[in-house]
C-alpha cells in the first residue's frame, strides 16, 4: 500500500477462494513504508476472507520475527478501522468465513492495529476485533466450518466488546491448529475492549499464548468479564449460561491478565469476573485429550456477586467445567481474585 489513508467505497473488502492459493503462492497486503490508516463503515467488517487461504495482512512495513522472550515485537504501521457504531454490535474489524464446509485456512493477521467502534455511555459495540466463524450475523452462535491453521499475531485490538472470536462447527468439526498470540488486549480507557479477550469454542489443538488482556470497559449494567473463554456460547460467566462448546488439546500458556473488573449496575444485578474460563463437553458427549493452561500470570480480578434464585455471579482466577473423557493440566500463578 502506497497511500497514507484508504477509506473504501464498496465495503467489505471481500477476498474469494483462490484454487491457485499455497503455502509458495500467497497473497500479501502490507504498508510500504510508514503509517496506513484503512477505515470505513461496514456491517460485516472491512476485510472479509470468505474462504480464502494464503492470505497473509501484515501491519508492518519492516517486519521482525516476532518473539516473547526476549520481547521483540515488530512496529504495527497498519490500521484497520470499523465505524460502524448503530448498536448492533454484530459485526467485526476483519472477519474469515467459511463458505459452506470450504473453511478460510493458513491465513495471517498480524502487526496491525484493529478498532472497533464505541457508543457514547455504553461501551464498545463492535462484536470482535478479528472473529473466525461463518457468513452472517456475527454472535456467539455462529458456528464456521473448518476455519483452520490461521495465525493472529501481535494486533492490537481496540473498542470491541471481544477481542478475537472463532468457533468451529461442532464437537465432531472443530476448527483446528489455529494461534493467536502476542496480541494486545488491554488498552484502557475509551478504546477498551468490552467483554472478552479472546473467546473461541469447538477448536482443537489451537494455542492461545503470550497475549496481554485487561482494562475491560464493559457494555453496561451488570456485564459479565473474562479474559480467555474457552468453550462459551455466550461470554456470560454465570455457571448456568457459560456454554459447552468444548475445545480439546489446546494450549493457553504465558499470557497476562490483570485488571478485569464486571460492571454491577444497580438495584440486584451482579456481575462476574474470570481470568480464564474452560466450558464443558456437550451433554453425553465423550470428549478427549489434554488442555494445557501454564504459566499464566492473573491478577487483579474483582467481581460484584448478587445470588438470586436462578444465577450467581462471581470472581476466579480459573474457572472450569466437566470434560468427560478428557484432561485439564493446570500450572499458574494467581493473584488478586475478589467479590
Amino acid at each position: 500500500m502506497l497511500f497514507r489513508s484508504y477509506a473504501p467505497g464498496t465495503l467489505p473488502i471481500r477476498i474469494n477462494a483462490n484454487p491457485y492459493a499455497s503455502a509458495t503462492n500467497t497473497l500479501t497486503i502490507k504498508p510500504a513504508t510508514g503509517n496506513v490508516l484503512i477505515q470505513g463503515t461496514s456491517d460485516s467488517a472491512i476485510f472479509v476472507l470468505n474462504a480464502a487461504d494464503y492470505v497473509i495482512i501484515e501491519g508492518s512495513a519492516s517486519p521482525v520475527t516476532n518473539t516473547l522472550c526476549p520481547l521483540n515485537l515488530s512496529v504495527r504501521n497498519l490500521t484497520i478501522q470499523n465505524n460502524k457504531n448503530d448498536g448492533g454490535q454484530n459485526y467485526a474489524v476483519v472477519k474469515l468465513q467459511s463458505n459452506a464446509t470450504d473453511g478460510a485456512t493458513n491465513n495471517i493477521i498480524r502487526n496491525c492495529n484493529i478498532i472497533g467502534a464505541s457508543a457514547v455511555a455504553v461501551g464498545p459495540v463492535t462484536f470482535a476485533g478479528i472473529a473466525i466463524c461463518a457468513p452472517g450475523t456475527i454472535s456467539g452462535t455462529n458456528l464456521g466450518t473448518n476455519n483452520n491453521n490461521n495465525t493472529i499475531e501481535n494486533d492490537s485490538i481496540m473498542k470491541c466488546n471481544n477481542g478475537i472470536y472463532s468457533q468451529g462447527a461442532s464437537a465432531f468439526i472443530k476448527n483446528q491448529g489455529n494461534s493467536y498470540k502476542y496480541n494486545r488486549l488491554n488498552t484502557s480507557g475509551t478504546n477498551a475492549i468490552g467483554r472478552c479477550g479472546v473467546y473461541i469454542g469447538f477448536e482443537n489443538n489451537s494455542t492461545i499464548t503470550g497475549n496481554y488482556i485487561g482494562k475491560f470497559a464493559p457494555l453496561g449494567s451488570g456485564q459479565d468479564v473474562t479474559g480467555i473463554l474457552l468453550g462459551g456460547t455466550s461470554n456470560s460467566t454465570q455457571f448456568s449460561t457459560v456454554g459447552s462448546n468444548e475445545v480439546t488439546n489446546c494450549t493457553i500458556t504465558k499470557n497476562v491478565i490483570d485488571s478485569l473488573a464486571g460492571w454491577p449496575g444497580t438495584g440486584t444485578s451482579g456481575a462476574s469476573a474470570i481470568g480464564i474460563v474452560g466450558c464443558s463437553s456437550p451433554s453425553g458427549f465423550v470428549s478427549s485429550g489434554t488442555n494445557i493452561i501454564s504459566n499464566n500470570v492473573i491478577s487483579q480480578i474483582k467481581a460484584f456477586a448478587r445470588v438470586t434464585s436462578s444465577v450467581s455471579d462471581f470472581g476466579c482466577g480459573i474457572f472450569l467445567g466437566t470434560q468427560l473423557g478428557a484432561t485439564w493440566k493446570v500450572y499458574n500463578k494467581i493473584g488478586r481474585a475478589h467479590v
